[in-house]
């Protein structure tokens, strides 16, 4: 055993022990090490003596005081123990309990993995040693680097301690680094992760649970679908996941089963935080009109039969079934009416109202071939795909439109995730009839849900151009063009269709509400801000009581409680499903400026200006915003409007007493970036291309105009505007970074990898930088080029930070000979 005689230093210093080579779950078989501590982890304290030192009482000793939280004394004498007798297991354990006592986390870590590797088989030690990493997770979470307490819970995985419990953790982790990502303002590498994150760990709900969340937001809802009907399946007492798929049956319109699934989740967890979201969705939703008032009651087979046909004219899809029910009431024998009914449903997505009315007509007219491709759509529809493609089988060879059933049989191979066979189908369509609107419209939606928003746009504008009044259509459309980048084309396509909306069509209410205040035929006032006694922290948050929402309520008690984060997470929660509440655009400002955060202010106060143009509070808090980060000629543009047009309402406006034309230069890159994050296209290029008007060989000012372009997904003028970067500042990695991240979204990896090693070559090249680009090789699967890096920054002179980032990266304890910290 003479090879573990060494000094303390050398031991911690030289011996790099992995936590993938610890088995913490104690069921391991492997031969005995060389070096092995034979001494059993329960052996008694009383009976083991050293050097002629009764152990029994120097254990007592440190045990007394680390009851009475007396680290440093543990400490002295964990360290006297371990400098006469290098291989004492207990006294690491000990300094590693002082340690963690003290807050020193990584330290603590050490000292459990040296008595460890003295004695492995001691569970006690194990355990010391997982809590320990635990806690440092949760200090990563803490101080916002998740991503480094996912590192950390994925060792922990490998090692086998307490699996189901770390697995939980990890997920957590995950999607807490989603969020982060997402709030840098790349969402594309967000997504990537989650999916990455999803994949590797199929089994954690919370991963998929948020995944499908991000695809709900941004309206793919056949993979939302796809991913929470199988949690569903697979994890039938998850509030969570009920929930979630709950909020995507809502957001297709099925209240009713929506309200079914909240029951459900409720039951599981009343304190559900998803549960409790979708009830106040829920409520919000507007009633139904009662049958017993519906006009159809009263009137004649004829009369009701007048109103469908006007119904379906005005495309009054409600109306329309309300109809349809009296009269299959009142005319029972009007057996064509029930199939009509089932259709009426399952446009509305009332699936099962739908499957339920189909199975009552076939009960009737069992031969009817309409009514049996209808019943497979509504069983699709409802997640049972081999029944749909059995009744399908089944009509193959009598059908007389045979195109209507290759579409439907494609719909269900594409929500079996069966895109090839989906697509082989569409284009036996298209070749027989190159008009057939509805699979130039299932392609769009494919394409739009698989990212190629190009291919998917141009079926769509083929679509539409044979259905231009088409709601459908319309707004699945100009989704595309958002996830696209391209927000104002897709209010453009939008604001062109306001004449002939009707918001009684599910679709043309969903453009409607995407508009805001421009969809509305009538301009509604929005409330004013109530102006409140300024006292910490109610002057944050100024409320109106005419907003009764849940979610609102819930966010504003967030912000008088100074609990500014949730506040936050909350506003944006309600403004993703309702992005015209200007009470709520506004608070959410005051809560960012409240925080010092004044460049996402400003981009929310703008947009809340956008709403409501002449609103003096949203001008007077934009004007301020501007001011107070340094954007001084866009503040005194602003005060100089109010002070011409409403001169008694100047008061509380920046004042300037002559005309200012410059900003901080400071100021440029957080407000742009801001207004990119808010998805401000227009007015964060107003700034670069302002900025650069006066500054043409502004470098920065090249790379956010890059940025711009590449989340509008021009990357040709991406590209063009880096490469002009490059050009003028050759030594500098930030435009080689810009232009590999630009590679690395288009899916060019090869590039992106070439782009950010010629970053690494540059002269002005720092560890950040290089930390970044490692990050980066990872992401595109350059592994070997992420340790190459990793190991190159061995050799660099790091601060405490960065050694620490580091061998968390590496996995290993870095000693002070193995490279200098300052």
């Amino acid at each position: 055993m003479t090879n573990l005689k060494k000094p303390l230093t050398i031991l911690l210093a030289g011996i790099i022990f992995s936590t993938a080579a610890i088995n913490l779950s104690g069921c391991s078989k492997r031969r005995k090490p060389k070096n092995e501590n034979p001494v059993s982890a329960t052996i008694p304290e009383t009976e083991l003596l050293k050097d002629g030192h009764s152990v029994w009482k120097e254990n007592t000793k440190i045990r007394a005081a680390l009851e009475s939280n007396d680290f440093v004394s543990v400490k002295t004498m964990a360290l006297a123990r371990i400098n006469s007798n290098p291989e004492d297991p207990q006294a690491y354990y000990f300094l590693g309990k002082s340690q963690i006592g003290m807050g020193e986390l990584l330290n603590g870590t050490r000292s459990f993995e040296a008595a460890i590797s003295l004695q492995p088989r001691n569970e006690g030690y194990k355990t010391a040693y997982a809590q320990a990493m635990d806690l440092l997770a949760k200090s990563a979470i803490s101080l916002g680097v998740p991503s480094e307490a996912v590192e950390t819970y994925e060792k922990l995985l490998k090692s086998g301690y307490n699996q189901e419990e770390t697995e939980k953790k990890l997920g957590d982790a995950y999607v807490k680094t989603f969020e982060s990502i997402l709030e840098s303002g790349s969402p594309n590498e967000a997504e990537s992760m989650i999916r990455a994150a999803a994949g590797k760990y199929p089994e954690q709900e919370t991963i998929k649970i948020r995944l499908a969340e991000h695809l709900l937001d941004s309206d793919r809802l056949m993979e939302a679908d796809r991913i929470l009907r199988g949690l569903n399946n697979t994890h039938p007492n998850n509030a969570s996941a009920v929930a979630a798929y709950g909020k995507l049956i809502h957001k297709i319109g099925d209240t009713e089963k929506a309200k079914q699934m909240l029951v459900r989740a409720l039951q599981i967890d009343p304190a559900n935080d998803k549960a409790n979201n979708l009830k106040a969705i829920i409520e919000a939703s507007m009633p139904k009109v009662s049958l017993a008032q519906a006009p159809e009651y009263s009137m004649s087979l004829e009369e009701i039969l007048e109103n469908l046909k006007l119904y379906e004219k005005n495309g009054n899809v409600n109306d329309e079934k309300r109809a349809l029910e009296i009269l299959t009431e009142r005319f029972p024998n009007e057996t064509w009416a029930v199939l009509d009914l089932s259709i009426v449903c399952e446009k509305l997505s009332e699936y099962d109202s739908a499957t339920k009315y189909a199975e009552e007509f076939l009960a009737l007219e069992p031969e009817s071939q309409k009514g049996q491709l209808h019943y497979a759509k509504c069983l699709y529809q409802k997640g049972f795909f081999e029944k749909g493609l059995e009744i399908i089988g089944e009509l193959e060879q009598s059908y007389p439109n045979k195109n209507e059933l290759m579409s439907e049989k494609g719909q269900i191979f594409a929500r079996m995730g069966n895109f090839e066979g989906a697509r082989a189908l569409w284009n036996e369509v298209l070749n027989n009839d190159p008009d057939y609107s509805e699979t130039l419209f299932n392609f769009a939606q494919l394409e739009m849900e698989l990212g190629n928003h190009e291919q998917s746009g141009a079926y769509f504008e083929k679509a539409i151009r044979l259905e231009p009044f088409n709601n459908k259509y319309r707004y699945f459309a100009g989704l595309n063009l958002i996830q696209s980048g391209n927000k104002n084309e897709a209010h453009n396509l939008w604001r062109a269709s306001i004449a002939t909306l009707n918001n009684e069509d599910p679709y043309a209410a969903r453009i409607v509400r995407a508009l805001g205040d421009e969809g509305r035929q009538e301009v509604v006032s929005q409330p004013q801000i109530i102006e409140s006694e300024v006292i910490i922290p109610a002057h944050v948050i100024n409320e109106t009581p005419a907003d009764t929402e849940a979610e609102y309520s819930r966010a504003l008690g967030f912000a008088r409680a100074g609990k500014f984060n949730a506040a936050i997470e909350t506003f944006r929660s309600l403004l993703s499903h309702n992005p015209s509440n200007f009470n709520a655009l506004m608070n959410l400002g005051k809560v960012y400026t409240a925080t010092n955060r004044q460049a996402q202010a400003s981009a929310i106060y703008l947009k809340a200006l956008k709403l409501n143009p002449q609103n003096i509070h949203a001008l007077r808090a934009l004007a301020n915003g501007y001011a107070d980060i340094g954007m001084h000629s866009l503040a005194y543009q602003i005060s100089n409007q109010v002070k011409s047009a409403n001169p008694n309402e100047t008061e509380g406006f920046p004042v300037y007493n002559r005309i200012i034309e410059k900003n901080d230069p400071r100021a440029i890159e957080p407000i742009t970036k801001a207004f990119l994050e808010e998805g401000l296209m227009s007015e964060a290029m107003a700034i670069v291309q302002s900025t650069l008007a006066q500054q043409p060989e502004n470098n920065l000012m090249n790379l956010l105009q890059g940025d711009i372009y590449k989340q509008m997904g021009r990357y040709d003028k991406a590209a063009e505007a880096y490469r002009l970067a490059q050009s003028r500042e050759p030594q500098t990695p930030l435009p080689y970074i810009r232009m590999g991240d630009l590679f690395a979204q288009a899916k060019e990896t090869k590039n992106a990898a070439a782009e950010y090693t010629r970053a690494l070559n540059t002269s002005f090249i720092d560890p950040d930088n290089m930390f970044e680009i490692a990050d980066r090789f990872v992401n595109i699967g350059y592994n070997n080029s992420a340790s190459g890096v990793w190991n190159r920054l061995k050799t660099m002179n790091l601060n405490n930070l960065q050694l620490k980032k580091l061998e968390v990266k590496l996995g290993e304890t870095l000693s002070v000979e193995q490279t200098k910290i300052k």
